[in-house]
Formats: structure tokens, C-alpha cells, sequence
């Protein structure tokens, strides 16, 4: 059975215009011609056709300006880390004022509320927001001052 016929046999009782009708507007002569060539087709079926093909592309589109979302990020925090490193070599201290809150949870011992702390100042995703808080707390003594 090819699909046309399968198409046909499913969808006949849903088409609602025929090819032909007899002289006295009796019965029709035959079902129409769909638009894939097949008797019978109904339209409902192509346009299901259409939008699974529009959900196909508009997902890999979406998929595609994720993944390079990602690799922007590498790169952001590659470049980061960079800088953080030459800053460190040349002994210079940058202060960030948003991270004062952050700095006071270190001193109290109190790690996870530092990285939630970090990670709502910063917008940093939660492994950068940790390697951050390890940091700053080797700067940072406990019911102390900074280093």
C-alpha cells in the first residue's frame, strides 16, 4: 500500500471538496487531487508537514546561537583568567566594592552563603562564583581583616 493510499484511507472522511459533481448536484464523481499528488489528502496533514518542518529549523537555530553563546563564555572567562593572572604577577589588587557582602560572609566562615552572595552580585555561574569565593578567601581570614 503506497502512502498516498494510506494518507488517502486516513484522511477521506475530512476532505470536503470533490473534483466533480454529477449534472443533477448529486453525489461527487471522485475525491479532489491533495497537494502532494496524492487523491484524498487532506490540507490539515500538509500544514502538520509544514510546522514539524518549521519546529525542525527553528529548534537547530536555536540550538546553534546556544552553543555560541557557550563558546563566548570560554572565551570571556579564558581572557579572565588572563588578566586576573597578569594583575597577580604584577602585584596589583583591583577592589570590587559589590564584593564586600562576599568578603564579610568570609570572615564569619560562612562559604555557601558567600558563593549565593557572589553569584547574585556577579551574575557568575556557580563553579566560576565558587573558584572566585576560594580566592578571595585565601585574601581573607577568618574573623579577620583582609591579607
Amino acid at each position: 500500500m503506497s502512502i498516498c493510499s494510506r494518507v488517502a484511507h486516513l484522511s477521506r472522511p475530512y476532505v470536503s471538496v470533490p473534483a466533480a459533481v454529477n449534472e443533477d448536484g448529486g453525489e461527487p464523481l471522485g475525491w479532489g487531487t491533495g497537494a502532494l499528488g496524492c487523491r484524498g489528502v487532506d490540507y490539515a496533514f500538509v500544514g502538520l508537514a509544514i510546522a514539524g518542518v518549521l519546529l525542525l529549523v527553528t529548534g537547530s537555530a536555536i540550538a546553534g546561537r546556544r552553543e555560541a553563546e557557550r563558546k563566548l563564555m570560554r572565551r570571556l572567562a579564558l581572557v579572565e583568567r588572563k588578566l586576573d593572572a597578569v594583575l597577580d604577577q604584577l602585584g596589583v589588587e583591583v577592589p570590587e566594592p559589590h564584593l564586600r557582602e562576599v568578603e564579610d560572609l568570609l570572615r564569619r566562615g560562612k562559604t555557601i552563603q558567600a558563593v549565593k552572595a557572589y553569584r547574585e552580585a556577579t551574575g557568575a555561574g556557580l563553579r566560576e562564583a565558587k573558584e572566585e569565593v576560594d580566592r578571595l578567601a585565601g585574601r581573607v581570614r577568618p574573623g579577620g581583616r583582609a591579607r
